[in-house]
């Protein structure tokens, strides 16, 4: 041993490069046959005895076990270290896989570490389809384009998500040796669906994904069809069924907390987030959960998800009359997307229209609300489109601009009933029978009957409030309207 670790570099300083890397690969090849063995270390002697595609190959699969441990920087640094390594090898096949399965890699760890929006995750998911185009690569390609539809849909590339959408289906029918990829296919095909509004249509969709095997164990955590599970549960709300979504995110949350992985954990909770939110849950309830996926964002450096937990906190503060909590929410709205747009962009300007409206400040809710119908008329986050002709109709009522609200609220009944949104048609009923012309409060309360009658489960203080327009109190009272 070395006294000081000055000395041990002069020492080995002095050794001849040939030397050097003889008694690295010496040291690689003991430790290849131990099998408990460091995998940084191994690939730090293949890296130093110049067997660059063995080291390249070894500092994936340190890169790998990294992120198993949910240490992503490290895995980020092995990955890059691997590409570096190829870039001294011949330009052999099993280098263009491996330069592939890298860049794949790096893409699941933009997407923890960073956003959709990056250009860095966009720059890489470009060479790797670029490497799939040009044939240079021999390998099953199903995955890269989970992961590539995945990009266009939250960055609102509609037609680029439709087509990849497609491309996996065609996949999925090829495969038949792998049973899950058709469910894959069709939960991408049920997301599409679902940002663009068509809730009916996402919510077969999603069951299909969810439920076909009825083998399987579809709530695992970490797994691509996790997601649709939780895409499912905010699609069961909006189509009024409260009963299954909030069910299926207890379920949900239970999977992410055996899992043992913060990143799923803070996906998680940010989704059971805005569903609570949508559907009035005690403001506690989001708040706790909010908290907790910002301390382990803070944690683990996941900076887009610790926006979202800082948005859902500083919402709850506001809907409690905190005006300082609702000048923060604006500004981490705006900080979010920056000129950048996805998916999320529309909610996250309702959510505000929401918080400015509890806090008095209507006319800067009004603006939220255009903002957002703006976004959703571009078909980015359409599922929340009739809640944000809804509350600029109650806005512009409460201002005294009386037709211009009744002409919004009608085009959020409209716009709700078509995409099979029960409970956003529930909300805009209710709004219709206080503020439409008495002559047509009639057939408003009858259509809110037999919508809670026919279509509507659950307890929550919007479904009480349209009991309460109806003046009944129980789901027995309204057979009548069945």
């Amino acid at each position: 041993m070395f006294r000081h670790a000055l000395i041990q570099e002069i020492a080995y300083d002095s050794l001849l490069r040939q030397t050097r890397r003889r008694l690295h690969g010496a040291v690689a090849d003991a430790l290849s046959d131990a099998p408990d063995r460091q995998v940084d270390l191994y690939a730090l002697h293949l890296d130093r005895a110049e067997r660059y595609e063995e080291a390249a190959q070894a500092y994936y699969d340190a890169g790998r076990h990294s992120s198993r441990r949910s240490a992503y920087v490290e895995a980020q640094l092995a990955y890059d270290r691997a590409l570096d390594m190829l870039s001294h090898s011949p330009a052999a096949q099993s280098v263009r896989d491996l330069r592939f399965a890298l860049l794949l890699a790096n893409t699941q760890l933009l997407t923890i570490l960073r956003s959709y929006s990056d250009d860095t995750l966009a720059a890489t998911y470009e060479q790797a389809r670029a490497m799939l185009d040009a044939g240079e690569v021999q390998v099953d390609p199903f995955e890269f384009y989970v992961g590539y539809w995945g990009l266009k849909a939250v960055r609102c590339e509609v037609d680029a998500a439709g087509d990849a959408a497609a491309v996996l289906a065609q996949l999925a029918e090829s495969s038949a040796q792998h049973p899950r990829r058709p469910r894959v296919a069709t939960f991408t095909q049920g997301c599409n669906a679902f940002y663009l509004g068509e809730i009916d249509h996402a919510r077969t969709l999603l069951q299909r994904a969810v439920t076909r095997d009825v083998e399987d164990e579809s709530v695992v955590a970490g797994d691509v069809l996790y997601i649709a599970n939780l895409v499912l549960a905010w699609s069961d709300a909006l189509h009024g069924d409260v009963v299954a979504s909030t069910a299926l995110l207890s379920q949900a949350l239970k999977a992410a907390q055996r899992s043992d992985d913060p990143f799923v954990v803070v996906q998680t909770l940010c989704y059971a987030c805005a569903v609570h939110e949508d559907i009035a849950s005690p403001l506690q309830r989001v708040m706790d959960m909010a908290t907790s996926a910002l301390e382990l964002s803070e944690r683990y450096g996941f900076s887009e998800w610790l926006g979202y937990a800082r948005m859902h906190r500083a919402y709850v503060a506001a809907c409690q009359g905190d005006l300082e909590a609702l000048r923060d929410l604006e500004e981490i709205v705006e900080a979010l997307y920056d000129g950048n747009s996805d998916n999320s962009w529309a909610h996250s300007l309702y959510t505000l229209a929401e918080a400015q409206l509890k806090c008095g400040n209507m006319h800067a809710a009004v603006e939220s609300a255009e903002r957002a119908i703006a976004v959703c008329e571009k078909r980015v986050g359409r599922y929340i489109e009739p809640d944000c002709h809804r509350i600029r109709g109650e806005l512009l009522i409460l201002l005294g601009r009386q037709e211009e609200g009744l002409e919004s609220l009608h085009r959020s009944l409209a716009l709700a009933r078509r995409d099979g949104a029960h409970y956003l048609t529930m909300r805009t009923l209710c709004s219709l029978i206080d503020h439409a012309p008495a002559a047509e409060k009639p057939a408003f309360r009858e259509a809110l009957g037999s919508l809670l009658a026919d279509h509507v489960r659950g307890e929550t203080p919007h479904i009480q409030a349209a009991r309460s327009r109806l003046q009944v109190d129980s789901d027995a009272a309204l057979r009548s309207f069945a």
